[in-house]
């Protein structure tokens, strides 16, 4: 499960939308927030000032919070990746390995959050065949499948 801000709901059910912050174009949440299952954070940068025909490096950031666990289990990844063309499709890398590596741990019940808003309301559509930037195909397809039976 991707968060956007239009799925997010807090313990009483209410959407977080309903309570949004217009001058701010902010979410105002109460806190304690809690989200059963493991939240898994993701995050890339890209070096600022390079024309976007050229490829350069990323830094991807991962951060797993496993609550299903006593006492609770944190695993932070850092990773780079060659050949990005965009911060999009770097954000989509890095949740393309978060979703294997989240495989590959064996955790269920695992919500994916990001900020990359152009991302996230792609893949929480229900046809996954047109993404922002072609090039991040390969990466969306990934997330999508590591993620089907979770």
């Amino acid at each position: 499960m991707i968060m956007s801000s239009s799925s997010t709901r807090n313990p009483h059910g209410d959407t977080l939308a309903n309570r949004r912050n217009p001058q701010m174009n902010r979410f105002i949440l109460h806190m304690p927030a809690s989200m059963p299952g493991v939240r898994c954070y993701v995050d890339s940068s890209t070096p600022p000032g390079h024309l976007q025909l050229t490829t350069r490096m990323a830094g991807l950031g991962i951060f797993f919070v496993n609550t299903q666990v006593q006492p609770v289990q944190t695993i932070y990844i850092k990773a780079r990746m060659s050949g990005a063309h965009s911060v999009l499709m770097a954000e989509a890398a890095a949740l393309a390995v978060a979703a294997l590596i989240n495989q590959s741990l064996s955790f269920t019940n695992t919500t994916f959050l990001s900020d990359c808003q152009q991302l996230v309301e792609f893949l929480n559509q229900p046809d996954l065949t047109h993404p922002p930037d072609w090039r991040m195909k390969c990466f969306t397809q990934i997330f999508h499948n590591s993620t089907l039976h979770q």
